[in-house]
């Protein structure tokens, strides 16, 4: 399924989108490849 965020964000913040089960309060991620979000 996919999900939408519609409000909540500001420009430039990131959302992580696989393997944030594993996250917790601290935790550091590594950005693999960036998107540019569908405009729609």
């Amino acid at each position: 399924g996919l999900t939408i965020i519609r409000e909540g964000l500001s420009r430039g913040e990131r959302v992580v989108t696989d393997g944030h089960i594993r996250l917790a309060p601290g935790s550091r991620a590594r950005v693999l490849e960036e998107k540019a979000a569908d405009k729609g």
